[in-house]
């Protein structure tokens, strides 16, 4: 692009252009299993070849990087139309949205763009039945759940414990109780006097 000099409080005129006629690529993206158009699919044009390098040097991107210099949106009825490009040859790549579940696509029916079919376009014309037919893609469906609590394991350590001697009542907790207090051993004058109360009288 030439550069133009401007000055401040004049009218630089004669900065003038020749705009030349473009081509268009055009067709339609159905579904390869129900024929049924497919709406809302994205159309990319991607450059190849001699138009590739010109992108390439025009926009400082690598050549082994899709260069897409034009998009397009399918209408209800599934076909599309990429204008504004310039004399050359070009990839298309499709792809449907992701509700529609169906593959994206190059042309010609090929999931790879290192396997795509150059399509030449001619400035002022239309290049037309760039068709693509998408097959179905496959789902993956389940149910995500909240974890589980982490179960944690307690060690418990049994102690076995001797069983506790039975101790007589002491004087004073009997006392507390209200249960008569009992002398274990008898006096002597006990034991005689309940002897000679046993014995029978002569």
């Amino acid at each position: 692009m030439g550069e133009v000099n401007v000055t401040a409080g004049a009218t630089t005129s004669g900065v003038n252009a020749e705009l030349s006629a473009a081509g268009i690529i055009a067709g339609t993206v159905t579904a390869a299993a129900t024929k049924e158009p497919v709406s809302g699919a994205s159309v990319a044009v991607y450059a190849h070849g001699s138009a590739k390098r010109e992108a390439v040097g025009a926009r400082g991107i690598t050549a082994e990087t899709g260069v897409i210099i034009g998009t397009a949106t399918a209408g209800s009825d599934g076909k599309y139309e990429v204008r504004n490009l310039p004399s050359g040859e070009y990839l298309v790549g499709f792809e449907a949205p992701t509700a529609a579940n169906l593959l994206p696509q190059y042309h010609p029916n090929t999931a790879q763009l290192g396997e795509a079919v150059p399509v030449a376009v001619t400035a002022g014309a239309t290049t037309a039945a760039v068709n693509a037919a998408l097959l179905a893609g496959w789902r993956i469906t389940g149910t995500v759940r909240d974890a589980p609590p982490t179960r944690r394991r307690m060690s418990l350590s049994a102690q076995r414990r001797r069983p506790r001697r039975s101790q007589p009542c002491s004087r004073r907790a009997r006392q507390r109780s209200g249960r008569p207090l009992t002398t274990r051993r008898l006096t002597g004058r006990a034991r005689s006097g309940q002897a000679s109360r046993s014995r029978p009288p002569t």
